[in-house]
Parts: structure tokens; C-alpha cells; sequence
């Protein structure tokens, strides 16, 4: 039994199609895989490579400002000028601990406002596990007081530390 007419007269055509996408398939494989570093064969037979392009000018980093630290002492009161604050940025604060911390997990803070703004955040222990680094967005802080809590490792029924915070 033959096959029907509209298959023998796709079959043409699927060949060419083939044909076309293995030749395209070649000439990709043969011309670098579309990769601007590798050189494609010269035409006129000449195996002088194109000269690479000029490196770009390096620019020098700008240059950042430290960022100053405001430390607290354990349960203790930070006084703030916002007068003296960035205009933005952040506002950097150590929580520092009356024990080294027992463990390097980052502690849970969390910062209340009187106007109820909550800002929850991870502390960043530093090398010796004694102060938790805090990052305050100084937008975020308006002249008031905030009460800072951050659980701690300590061995006991609540571990949590209190600071506060104002800004005059």
C-alpha cells in the first residue's frame, strides 16, 4: 500500500528544512558560537586576527565616607541631634551586650517608635559576640523616643535587652 498524496509532497520540504537548519547549525559551530572574542576565519585566507578592542579606561571608585557608629551601653540611652543626622542613609548603632553572646546567630531586633512604627531587623554580632551592630534608615528616625529590644542568648527566662533611644 502507497502512503497518502499530502505525505509524500511534505517529505520535500522536510528535507530542505533540515538540510537548512544542520547547515546553520555548521556554520554556528564553525564561526565561534556567536562569541565576539573568537575570530571567524578571514575570507581572503589571511590568518592576522582582528586586533582587540581597547581596554575601557578604569574609573577610580568614589570614594564613601565611613559611616559613624553610635554605641550603647547595655540597657542604656542613646541621645540623638537630628539636626546632625544624614540626610540619608543609615545610622549606624551597637547594641552592646553585658555578656559575650553564646552563640554567632544574629540576634532579633526589634525598634518601636511613640508614633507606633515598628522596624524589625537582624543585629550583626561583631568578632568578640559582645556588641550587635543595628543599620537605622535616617529618614526613618524622627525627633521622639524609641524603645530598641533584641533577644539575646542569655541563659535565663526573658532573654531580651532593652535600649532607648532619642532623638532631640
Amino acid at each position: 500500500m502507497s502512503e497518502p498524496e499530502p505525505t509524500r509532497r511534505g517529505l520535500p520540504w522536510l528535507a530542505f528544512a533540515s538540510g537548512m537548519l544542520l547547515a546553520v547549525g555548521v556554520g554556528y559551530a564553525l564561526l565561534g558560537h556567536g562569541d565576539p572574542d573568537s575570530a571567524a576565519p578571514a575570507v581572503n585566507g589571511a590568518s592576522e586576527a582582528a586586533p582587540a578592542p581597547p581596554a575601557p579606561a578604569e574609573t577610580p571608585a568614589p570614594t564613601v565616607p565611613p559611616i559613624a557608629t553610635h554605641s550603647i551601653a547595655p540597657s542604656g540611652t542613646l541621645e540623638l541631634d537630628h539636626a546632625t543626622l544624614p540626610s540619608s542613609g543609615p545610622v549606624r548603632v551597637s547594641l552592646e551586650l553585658p555578656h559575650a553572646s553564646s552563640d554567632a546567630e544574629p540576634p532579633p531586633v526589634q525598634v518601636f517608635s511613640e508614633d507606633s512604627r515598628v522596624f524589625e531587623t537582624q543585629g550583626r554580632l561583631d568578632d568578640t559576640r559582645s556588641a550587635a551592630t543595628i543599620d537605622l534608615e535616617a529618614s526613618w528616625l524622627r525627633p521622639g523616643s524609641y524603645v530598641v529590644q533584641m533577644k539575646t542568648a542569655e541563659p535565663s527566662v526573658m532573654a531580651l535587652r532593652r535600649y532607648l533611644i532619642v532623638v532631640r
